[in-house]
């Protein structure tokens, strides 16, 4: 009865190390053409949007080489080379963008 017992335990195992290979790999190939971060923010950190535009309003904090209340240029944030467009904008104003200037994009 002991060899039934191993065998059958030995199976499960097997099963149940097969069924997490395969749900490992199926997760892994779910997140292989996305872009990181999903989602980014319209402004840097600190900035306000200006409504109706792809603009936005430095404050106190984090505004680099801008003066507060001065408008940065048109933003785009929602494609790959916008991206790039505003994370070289943001190293040359010296302006942290969570999600821009921390990924390698520039």
């Amino acid at each position: 009865m002991d060899q039934f017992k191993k065998t059958v335990l030995m199976i499960a195992l097997t099963i149940f190390l097969g069924m997490l290979l395969i749900m490992a790999l199926i997760i892994k190939n779910s997140y292989k053409n996305q872009i990181f971060p999903p989602e980014v923010a319209q402004c840097p950190d600190y900035w306000e949007p200006i409504q109706g535009s792809k603009k936005c309003k430095a404050t106190a904090n984090n505004k680099g080489t801008y003066s507060q209340g001065a408008l940065s240029k048109e933003l785009e944030y929602d494609t790959p080379t916008g991206r790039i467009e505003n994370c070289n904008w943001a190293r040359d104003n010296k302006v942290n963008w969570d999600g821009i200037t921390n990924q390698n994009l520039c």
